[in-house]
């Protein structure tokens, strides 16, 4: 059994949420902090989708997390005996106003 994987692993993920998170203006003005924690399936043909908000930091942080995970490429799907599977993942996305 293998886990799916975003295409390039943790640094091409961090990488693309870097290009892609912006951190919402109302949670600036407010100093809103948090993780979002985001689960979702990857399908057997590697497409996320199914994302539903775990854990809630903040709506505003909510709802940025899910519009980025709605813009992720297609993933390298889960392998079960050989053959691709679909699988369900649990991605943290942390907001932090000083790595601003």
């Amino acid at each position: 059994m293998r886990e799916a994987e975003y295409p390039g692993g943790a640094n091409q993920w961090l990488r693309f949420l870097n290009k892609k998170l912006q951190y919402p203006d109302s949670a600036v003005v407010y100093e809103i902090q948090g993780t979002v924690i985001v689960d979702f399936l990857v399908s057997k043909e590697g497409k996320a989708g199914h994302f539903r908000v775990g854990v809630s930091a903040n709506k505003y942080l909510d709802e940025e997390a899910l519009r980025v995970m709605n813009e992720m490429p297609l993933w390298i799907p889960a392998i079960s005996g050989g053959i691709p599977t679909e699988s369900y993942k649990r991605q943290p996305i942390i907001f932090s106003l000083q790595s601003q």
